[in-house]
Parts: C-alpha cells; sequence; structure tokens
C-alpha cells in the first residue's frame, strides 16, 4: 500500500502543479481581467460582482500552492479535506464563469473529486479508467463526414509540412484517410488503456501520439497557446505515472464496487455528451466537429455600434454583400487566452453581449450550426434573425445564457 501512496502522491501532485500553471498561463479568464464576458453556469450567479470572482480564484490559487508543497518530503498523497476544498473553489470558479470548465480543469476536478469520495486502495485502479475515456470520447466525437476538417485536418496537414510531404495535403481522398488514420489511432490508445494487459502497448503509442501532438501543436509547429503544450505534457507524465510497468495478472482481483460505479459514470456521462445532454468538452470532445457552433453576422450600419474590444475580430465583406462575420472564437482566444466555451448556450450569451447596444434591431442574424439528435455525426443549421429572435433562442437552454 506504501508505494501505491507514494505513486498517487506523485500523480496528485503533478495534477496540482499543471492546474497551477495553466491558471497562471490563462489569468485574465480567472482574475477577471479579460474583456471577454463573464457568463455564470447558473443564473443565481449573474449577479456576483468581478471582486468576488477574483477572490474566489485567488483561494483556489493559495490552496493549490498549499496542496503541492505541504508533506512532500513524507510522500503522502492531499488529504480527502484539502481535497474537497480545491474542488469546491475549483467548482465556484466555474460557477461564477462556465468559461473557466475548460478540459484541463475538468479532469482536475474530476481528480479532486475521486481523491475525496474514493479510498485509496481502489484509487489508481480509478484513474487508470477516467484516463482512456479522454482518447477513446474524442475519438468517437470525430467520427462522420467531417472527420476530415477543422483541427483534424489542420494537425494532418501540418505534420505532412514535417516531413515534407505538403503536396499529399492537395489530395482530399488522402487526407481524409489520414485524418480517420490518426483518430483510429487515438481511438485505440484509449482501448488498449483500459484492458490490463495491453496497457504498456497503449502507454508507448500514447506517449509517441502526445510528443507527436506538442510537435505539431506548439512553437515549432503551428504555436498554439501554451496551455496547449502544457496540456498535452501534462497526459503524457500522468500515462507514464498511471501505467509504469506491466500488470501482475496473478495478483490481480476484481474491481471493487467502487471501481466499477465510478468507471460507469465517467463512461455513461462522456456518452450522454454525444446525445447533448451533458456539456462537450466535460465529455472529452477535443478538436471535434461535433458541438455547436454559432456564426455571428452583423449589417455594415451597425458595425459603428458593436464594442471597442470586438472591432479587430470583424472580418472583410464583399464588395455588394452588406453582412460581416464577428469572428468571436477569435475574440476569445485574444481576450481570454482560452478556446471558446463550444456550447450553444454560452456562445449565445456571447452574441447578445456583443449586439446589446445595437441601434436597429434588424441589423444582426445568428446561424447556429447542431449535432441532430442522436445522430451527433449529422447536423443542421437554424438562422435567428433579429435580437427578438436571438434573445428567444438563448431561453430554450437548460443552463444560464446571460453573460454578467
Amino acid at each position: 500500500m506504501g508505494i501505491v501512496v507514494q505513486r498517487l502522491d506523485v500523480i496528485f501532485r503533478t495534477a496540482i502543479v499543471v492546474e497551477l500553471v495553466l491558471i497562471a498561463t490563462t489569468w485574465r479568464l480567472w482574475l477577471g481581467a479579460a474583456q471577454f464576458p463573464r457568463v455564470p453556469l447558473f443564473a443565481v450567479f449573474l449577479p456576483i460582482p468581478t471582486i468576488v470572482v477574483r477572490i474566489v480564484s485567488l483561494a483556489l490559487i493559495v490552496v493549490l500552492l498549499i496542496a503541492a508543497t505541504s508533506d512532500w518530503r513524507e510522500r503522502s498523497m492531499p488529504g480527502r479535506r484539502i481535497s474537497a476544498v480545491m474542488l469546491t473553489l475549483a467548482g465556484l470558479a466555474v460557477c461564477c464563469n462556465q468559461h473557466c470548465l475548460q478540459p484541463w480543469h475538468w479532469l482536475f476536478m474530476l481528480t479532486m473529486l475521486f481523491g475525496t469520495i474514493i479510498p485509496k486502495e481502489d484509487l489508481l485502479d480509478v484513474l487508470r479508467r477516467l484516463l482512456p475515456c479522454i482518447y477513446v470520447f474524442a475519438a468517437v466525437s470525430r467520427f462522420g463526414p467531417d472527420i476530415d476538417s477543422g483541427m483534424n485536418h489542420t494537425i494532418v496537414s501540418e505534420l505532412l509540412d514535417f516531413v515534407d510531404l505538403t503536396s499529399l495535403s492537395t489530395s482530399k481522398e488522402i487526407m481524409s484517410w489520414l485524418c480517420l488514420l490518426t483518430t483510429m489511432t487515438e481511438l485505440t490508445v484509449g482501448l488498449l488503456l483500459w484492458i490490463s494487459r495491453t496497457q504498456q502497448i497503449g502507454k508507448v503509442i500514447a506517449v509517441t501520439l502526445h510528443l507527436v501532438l506538442i510537435a505539431a501543436l506548439g512553437p515549432s509547429g503551428l504555436n498554439q497557446l501554451p496551455a496547449v503544450t502544457i496540456w498535452n505534457v501534462f497526459l503524457a507524465l500522468w500515462i507514464i505515472f498511471l501505467f509504469p510497468g506491466p500488470v501482475q495478472h496473478q495478483n490481480q482481483t476484481p474491481p471493487s464496487a467502487a471501481v466499477l460505479t465510478t468507471t460507469a459514470f465517467c463512461v455513461i456521462w462522456s456518452i450522454l455528451a454525444l446525445f447533448g445532454v451533458t456539456d462537450n468538452w466535460t465529455g472529452w470532445q477535443l478538436y471535434s466537429p461535433r458541438p455547436e457552433t454559432i456564426q455571428l453576422q452583423v449589417h455594415s450600419d451597425a458595425i459603428a455600434d458593436l464594442p471597442a474590444s470586438v472591432a479587430l475580430f470583424v472580418s472583410e465583406t464583399d464588395p455588394l454583400d452588406e453582412w460581416h462575420t464577428v469572428r468571436i472564437d477569435r475574440w476569445s482566444l485574444a481576450a481570454a487566452g482560452v478556446p471558446m466555451y463550444p456550447q450553444a448556450r454560452f456562445q449565445l450569451a456571447i452574441a447578445r453581449t456583443v449586439i446589446s447596444n445595437l441601434g436597429n434591431d434588424d441589423h444582426v442574424r445568428i446561424r447556429l450550426s447542431t449535432p441532430i439528435g442522436p445522430r451527433w455525426w449529422q447536423r443542421t443549421t437554424v438562422e435567428f434573425a433579429g435580437k427578438a429572435a436571438i434573445r428567444k433562442a438563448a431561453t430554450v437552454c437548460w443552463l444560464n445564457a446571460t453573460a454578467r
């Protein structure tokens, strides 16, 4: 048991340190310093002022520092009380601003939750079943006619450029097959990590996959945000820590009720995300074309009424076209330092804030693209013309769709 606790200590402290680093790299989001609107998860948190949000975030940072440094010589993992405090503060930050529910923060919250409620003797097995969900459901959410679109296509193109095979990217058929291959590789990694006899093979492929992604997405490649590189480094380290060596099959015992229950929760929650019941990122739909997207367009006569902070993200248009697209996704990256939360309610809340000062209610329209019911690989697009129609569209959301 002592060796297991020491390993858990390394795993948990790594998660805590990485959470601290990622909060530091996205500090404008957490401390309310971004010009990007804040959208609470529940309407009851709308009156909460920015100073309270900052206090919650600062309290979380302090507790993370304490948890990361306390008793590190004894190599005993953080206790249940401090794990519960970290979970509470992390959850409060999300309640105040659902934009904070980035995939890495969701993984941190799950880790602290399990560290609080799961016995230590079962905790390592629980985390070994949680991590493969990221790979399995990220891959599953990409299957469909758009598998060769978006970031999947961009990453494959960048990798072809690395090996001086850029000419292959001009072939749509080859690109489709390569995008399918990368998605199948990610799915295979998750399945291999789930099965004890194949975990070591899965570990090698997974670490290699993350090294490739770091090369493609990091400073030497697409030069994405630092958080992307940190996330990939973290997952590679966690895989090494969680699956250090071959499993001794003769000593294996059947999984406990806690392990089975937790596994069922992780899997069912992610499956529900595919059907739109739970949120996309909490179901590990990373770089996926499945999540809802909106296209916000404003008439030329209303451009001057937009907030000054949005002006840089209004696209040019053709001479005969009077509608400009407002790239709120790029605004999120520039202002808050994180990708925009991929839920319709959140994007509608941001759009409503952007257009709140328009003098003419008819000078705005939104195209909302969403998956079709259980067939998440197929999509439908609905247009909402005018501020009243957009406001009505937001009222059908389960959770809060209004910005602070």
